[in-house]
């Protein structure tokens, strides 16, 4: 710890010590007067069976501050425990004066039942920030996670499973996607094996992709590519949109393009009733223009034909995929027409290393093409 760390340091330790020395000076007092009251106006005979009912009533408080620690969090709790014993206290020192029996046994239970409290909720305020900020995304409120994620940074990394966690949840999805981008390459290795799990919840695999687009790393790439092959039509999807997205700020992060191929290929051979069924279930904004194939067409792209295109995309030119994709979605014949005989076209490898790749390679190239044009076919003659 540098010097300039260790001064606020040893200056917010003092402070701790001195509240914990006030809080215990208090705890004292209080036992002292609680007894000096009680006595004052029961017997001593009656101390047990005061004794009982104020453990019993702690054992209840302390159960239900440990309750509300998870659900509010220790800033809260701590603050509003705090200010209700005071409350109590003003309360009762009122009420001694009308009814003083019955104020000796509320100071009794409220010194019993509060003093192991509130020096709980004080040692929660006071530990680890990791701590602290895990209790947070835990808390079960999604503006009180939603402002945790916020706060999350690259040395957060140890909170990466809690906030993968908090992918599943609609209200947080965005916050835990914006900390876990935060924290960077450290945790993609933990976000390729969340996403390549497929006994891992759905929602959630389906949405790592998201985050690994903003990773760029050879690690991402690859975790991508084998999502390529996952029995989920959503996780390929996004998988696809992400590996896109990499290699198009990265280009030296680009895959063998023969694998690519392969891919496409397994993709065409899918039945058509199951490519009926492909749905896509999170909805993508219209201000999540990065998350489609094409900036026009938006939610109205079918959306087989957008992953198609959008492997394509890593193996032609950008912009004639695109052109091509536009108008597969027209009703205009010609553009139709011209667009599947682009897709015919580019099969002929024009890159020496393709030509390399030896005549089975071309022909799982033209396979997949030819199988793309019959695919784009029916699409656009069924409807979108």
């Amino acid at each position: 710890m540098s010097a300039g760390e260790e001064a606020p340091h040893r200056a917010s330790t003092r402070m701790s010590m001195t509240i914990l020395g006030l809080i215990m000076a208090y705890l004292a007092a209080g036992k002292a007067s609680r007894d000096a009251l009680f006595l004052s106006q029961f017997r001593s005979s009656d101390l047990p069976a005061m004794i009982a009912v104020a453990a019993i009533i702690a054992v209840i408080m302390s159960i239900g501050s440990g309750r509300m620690l998870v659900h509010v969090g220790p800033n809260w709790m701590t603050v509003f425990f705090f200010a209700l014993s005071g409350v109590l206290q003003i309360g009762e020192w009122v009420l001694f004066g009308y009814q003083p029996r019955t104020a000796a046994c509320l100071i009794y239970v409220h010194v019993v039942g509060f003093g192991a409290v509130l020096v709980s909720a004080f040692w929660s305020l006071m530990a680890d920030p990791f701590v602290r900020r895990a209790a947070e995304l835990r808390c079960g409120g999604a503006e009180r996670a939603s402002a945790a994620a916020g706060e999350v940074g690259p040395a957060d990394w140890k909170l990466a499973p809690l906030l993968i966690e908090l992918l599943a949840w609609d209200e947080v999805v965005s916050a835990a996607c914006g900390a876990l981008g935060r924290i960077g390459p450290r945790i993609a290795g933990t976000l390729v094996d969340a996403l390549l799990d497929r006994d891992g919840e759905f929602v959630i695999r389906r949405r790592v992709p998201r985050v690994l687009a903003t990773i760029p790393s050879r690690r991402v790439v690859e975790g991508l590519f084998e999502a390529l092959q996952d029995q989920r039509f959503e996780v390929r999807f996004y998988a696809g949109r992400a590996l896109h997205l990499l290699v198009k700020a990265r280009p030296e992060l680009m895959i063998v393009p023969e694998r690519v191929w392969q891919a496409l290929n397994r993709e065409l051979s899918l039945q058509r009733s199951v490519w009926a069924n492909h749905r896509l279930i999170d909805r993508r904004g219209s201000n999540e223009k990065q998350w489609f194939f094409d900036d026009q067409l938006l939610n109205r792209a079918d959306r087989n034909l957008e992953h198609l295109f959008t492997l394509l995309g890593l193996l032609l030119p950008a912009d004639a995929v695109r052109i091509a994709f536009r108008a597969l979605h027209t009703d205009d014949r010609q553009p139709k027409g011209t667009a599947f005989e682009y897709l015919e076209n580019a099969t002929p490898p024009r890159n020496p290393a393709f030509a390399a790749a030896g005549a089975r390679s071309r022909c799982q190239r033209q396979n997949a093409i030819g199988r793309c044009r019959t695919c784009a076919s029916r699409s656009v003659s069924h409807g979108r």
